[in-house]
């Protein structure tokens, strides 16, 4: 990809991502999320060839979208001390990322294909250990709409699994 695709596939999609962005992840800066996904593809532009550009963008900026998500939750302290208050430094393990190689993540990956993106992100988010109180703050949507999508999205992954297995 050259630059003068480059830049016609930016002005193509950057204005909609970012309104996706900001619309989906209301508490991420979405002008940057988006401009991180650009620069990643430019950076890998030697290697996309035959692909699909706007499915890599939409692709790349919803991934960045919920490392940000991801990234802003607080670590929970699992110890202070009581008498002084004071954090002693010991947090809660955050899980490794599934393997590529591991069998179980891509059972996983496609019984999550099925979701819509909004359903999705609260999953993922509800997985994470999230309030739907700041799901909600986060996505922009009111709680009563991410408890809404979290039960459809854990039906739908109840249904597919079951298809899957």
């Amino acid at each position: 990809m050259d630059a003068n695709a480059f830049e016609a596939l930016y002005a193509a999609h950057a204005p909609a991502m970012v309104r996706y962005v900001a619309r989906s992840f209301a508490s991420v800066d979405a002008e940057a999320i988006v401009a991180d996904a650009f620069t990643k593809i430019w950076r890998s532009r030697e290697t996309i060839a035959d692909v699909n550009l706007a499915g890599l963008v939409q692709t790349t900026v919803k991934r960045l979208a919920i490392d940000a998500l991801r990234a802003a939750r607080p670590t929970e302290s699992i110890y202070s001390d009581p008498a002084s208050g004071e954090d002693a430094g010991i947090y809660r393990h955050e899980p490794a990322a599934p393997s590529d190689h591991n069998p179980a993540a891509g059972m996983l990956a496609r019984i999550l294909e099925v979701l819509t993106d909004d359903q999705r992100i609260v999953l993922v988010m509800r997985s994470q250990g999230y309030r739907f109180q700041d799901i909600a703050a986060r996505t922009g949507r009111s709680e009563d709409a991410c408890k809404k999508l979290y039960n459809r999205a854990r039906a739908q992954v109840q249904k597919r699994r079951a298809e899957v297995a």
